[in-house]
């Protein structure tokens, strides 16, 4: 089966394997029912680390497979791996930094990932996005809603008007949260994120 995280996925007609920005996803290739036929492929925006079945440990994608904690770790494994053959990808760096703050709590090495990827790319509303998102896991909810209006403003976008409603809750400014999620919602009334976001914090 595949494991499925936070981050938006596709297929991959020619291999038959999904990938995504920061998730390891497994489906048979060919028709095949065994996972020693699967392809394992952990794309970063563009670049990506493939291991064919051939190569790959079947322990591994037998475990990644069932265990979101393992596909977590493999993911993370992948990534890092591809920042290690090119330190100066930030498009690298961006997917690491969601999978450290929301599956880990390595919520310092994730600040310095993403401060490393903004001073590559400093105008990048996904970047400066994703540091008011790791602000508000580390607690510095001002900083994060600063940030976090900041990349709205460049970039109107579903998940990130999620996330600055939610820290704006957190922090106690409640009917703004409201505010933002309602404009947000008006505009894409069909956005799975919003609903989700005003379901957990304002119909529990």
């Amino acid at each position: 089966g595949a494991v499925v995280t936070r981050s938006a996925s596709r297929l991959s007609s020619s291999t038959g394997t999904c990938v995504s920005a920061a998730s390891v996803h497994f489906l048979p290739r060919n028709g095949a029912q065994s996972t020693a036929n699967f392809d394992l492929k952990f794309e970063i925006t563009g670049l990506a680390v493939c291991c064919p079945a051939s190569s790959a440990s079947r322990k591994d994608l037998i475990i990644a497979s069932g265990s979101p904690a393992a596909s977590t770790t493999v993911a993370l494994e992948r990534g890092l791996r591809v920042i290690e053959i090119d330190p100066g990808n930030a498009d690298a760096m961006n997917p690491l930094v969601y999978t450290l703050a929301d599956q880990t709590d390595r919520h310092d090495e994730a600040l310095v990932l993403i401060e490393r990827a903004l001073e590559i790319k400093p105008n990048e509303a996904a970047f400066i996005d994703s540091l008011g998102w790791v602000q508000y896991r580390l607690e510095n909810y001002k900083d994060a809603v600063t940030n976090l209006r900041k990349a709205l403003s460049l970039f109107d976008n579903d998940e990130v008007a999620a996330h600055l409603g939610e820290v704006l809750w957190v922090s106690g400014e409640q009917q703004e949260a409201r505010n933002v999620w309602q404009k947000a919602l008006d505009a894409r009334p069909d956005s799975d994120i919003l609903k989700r976001v005003i379901k957990r914090f304002v119909a529990p």
